[in-house]
């Protein structure tokens, strides 16, 4: 391999792992949106909210805890449907997300992929296809309308936030107009 083709293949690779970098800072925004529904259905304070549900290693037991806050409450209880999607959805793209982060990166083919570790022999790892860039960008869109949508739920159960959102966008634009000056 001559020099360029050296440089070529580090181009590919930096752009590998900043697409996986990208997919994981979109799913970890879109944690925060379930956060925030989660401290709406409970009517709590949002960062002890994110504190327990942080504390919760398992991403099922989050999506469960919150179905049962959404089922049991006659308030929130017409919302159900919309979240028995969601959360399906959910537990697919957890997957994906679980292979970009644990998964390795394999240089070595003609394309760049995301690859289970050798010893990883579950069947589950073996149906997998490798993750390629453009199936970790359609992970990073999918993701991205998730929070969206959990967002969009989450004002409906607490319509504060949506003060909360405008607000946040008017800081962002006067920051915007202040360094262009």
């Amino acid at each position: 391999m001559n020099d360029h083709t050296n440089d070529l293949k580090l181009g590919e690779q930096i752009g590998v792992n900043a697409l996986v970098g990208q997919a994981l800072a979109i799913w970890s925004n879109m944690e925060t949106n379930l956060v925030l529904l989660c401290a709406g259905l409970l009517n709590a304070d949002r960062a002890k909210t994110g504190l327990v549900l942080y504390s919760i290693a398992s991403f099922n037991t989050w999506l469960a805890i919150i179905g049962e806050l959404i089922s049991h409450d006659s308030k929130f209880n017409t919302h159900n449907d919309t979240w028995k999607k969601l959360a399906n959805t959910l537990r697919g793209l957890h997957d994906t997300r679980v292979r970009l982060a644990h998964h390795g990166r394999d240089f070595s083919l003609d394309r760049l992929v995301i690859k289970p570790a050798p010893l990883d022999i579950r069947t589950k790892t073996k149906k997998a296809a490798l993750l390629t860039p453009k199936e970790i960008g359609h992970f990073s869109g999918r993701a991205m309308d998730m929070g969206e949508q959990l967002y969009a739920l989450a004002v409906k159960i607490d319509p504060s936030l949506q003060a909360l959102l405008e607000r946040g966008i008017q800081l962002i634009n006067d920051q915007c107009s202040s360094n262009s000056q």
